[in-house]
């Protein structure tokens, strides 16, 4: 392995995991109608290093999944490409920018793979996510209380349904709107099952979930409500009767709280405020076919019926919105909703199998390992993979799209890198010698 300090390495992680996170500060380079992000030119800069000056050798194994995840990105951004030149729907400058996305994902994976050389450096890395996700919790709740926003923020777009907004007491932090910023709060949150963040967790988390209430990101407080549930149905511990006895009441607040939220739908109370009447007024206006959850719904099944009218190949990159626009819908809605429908009508099956079966392949493996580590340190890991992955796929049906955001790719990464560190007897390189 090329020779180069702990300090060099830390330097270039760090840069990675700020801006793949906050990846639009304000400032941009704009060059014939594309923006240049501190992002993009970070994960530029960071590739040219590892190349030209690192001399990277890769020999990465076959098996690892950091190694399959860079493979099906560059799978993925060819068939993009073709998908631009023959199909009527993609644009060409929407379809550039959204492959592009997909190029810096790739790269992510190669640079974060690249980097990390041992638990140590993961262990940076959660520190560093750790402190970014404290920091936007506190950023949310200063906007919250002062009505203020960066000018990145939908409030400042004229365009924009924010911009006339009554009330501008809502958290967008560094990103466009409050569905945007809310799932990416709650992605980030299996990081406090990390065990040596302490008590500190727990304010945080009470933290996210306030923001998720006040964004009314209930889809959100979804994902982070089923992760939890799965956490607290599997995990073990030394001492199996406290175990139980949390297990047993964490299952009982559940099961409480879905009662009531039923309750209130048999007995009509929608004039209830807050996120239980919030729920009541969603089930009543899906029956009279109105509200959010009634136009989602036909969002999805038309989305189906798109991908069946591609002949299951996809209508290509960014074109959900342009096949939305040129053929009949009954919402007025032309963006996905949803991760999982957005990558199978724009890029096809063939995509969508790939992405879906190794997500459900790195879920088995930390799983499996988990059951096998349960008990030694740092079995928590294996704990987060599977949280992620749970909050990851319900809340990306929060923003309106969701393939271009750049901290997937850093999150799934590191899931990655940690499974390969299992996978290759524990401690994992080097495998550039």
């Amino acid at each position: 392995m090329a020779n180069r300090s702990i300090a060099s390495n830390r330097i270039l992680l760090t840069l990675i995991v700020i801006f793949s996170i906050i990846p639009d500060l304000g400032i941009k380079i704009s060059t014939w109608g594309f923006n240049w992000t501190i992002y993009r030119l970070v994960v530029i800069a960071s590739t040219i290093i590892i190349v030209r000056i690192e001399g990277i050798d890769l020999k990465i194994m076959i098996q690892s999944f950091s190694f399959r995840w860079f493979l099906f990105l560059t799978f993925w951004i060819i068939y993009g490409l073709l998908l631009t030149i023959i199909s009527p729907y993609a644009d060409l400058h929407n379809s550039f920018v959204e492959l592009l996305s997909l190029l810096n994902g790739a790269l992510t994976f190669l640079i974060i793979n690249y980097l990390i050389n041992n638990e140590d450096d993961i262990l940076w890395i959660e520190f560093i996510i750790y402190l970014i996700f404290n920091f936007l919790i506190i950023f949310a709740f200063c906007e919250i209380i002062t009505g203020k926003h960066l000018h990145t923020s939908a409030f400042y777009d004229a365009n924009s349904g924010f911009f006339m907004y009554n009330n501008y007491k809502l958290a967008t932090g560094f990103m466009y709107n409050v569905n945007d910023f809310s799932a990416l709060l709650t992605c980030l949150s299996p990081i406090l099952l990390v065990k040596r963040w302490g008590i500190g967790r727990y304010i945080t988390l009470a933290g996210l979930i306030i923001v998720n209430l006040i964004n009314d990101a209930s889809i959100c407080n979804m994902a982070l409500l089923v992760s939890l549930t799965y956490v607290f149905l599997i995990i073990k511990g030394k001492n199996a009767v406290v175990t139980s006895i949390k297990r047993a009441l964490f299952i009982a607040i559940v099961v409480f709280f879905i009662m009531y939220i039923v309750s209130l739908g048999v007995y009509g109370l929608s004039e209830q405020k807050g996120i239980l009447g919030a729920v009541s007024n969603q089930v009543i206006n899906y029956k009279n076919s109105s509200g959010s959850l009634f136009v989602r719904f036909n969002v999805y099944k038309e989305a189906i019926k798109g991908w069946i009218d591609s002949g299951f190949f996809g209508v290509g990159p960014k074109g959900f919105s342009k096949y939305f626009i040129e053929n009949v819908n009954t919402t007025n809605i032309i963006n996905p909703h949803a991760l999982l429908l957005e990558i199978l009508l724009e890029y096809g099956i063939v995509v969508f199998t790939i992405f879906a079966v190794l997500i459900i392949l790195m879920f088995r493996e930390s799983n499996k390992l988990y059951k096998k580590y349960m008990l030694v340190c740092n079995n928590y890991e294996y704990l987060v993979i599977m949280a992620f992955i749970v909050v990851y796929l319900i809340a990306s049906f929060a923003p309106s799209a969701f393939i271009g955001y750049s901290y997937q790719w850093l999150l799934l990464a590191l899931m990655c890198v940690k499974l390969d560190v299992t996978m290759n007897d524990n401690i994992r390189r080097d495998i550039y010698d």
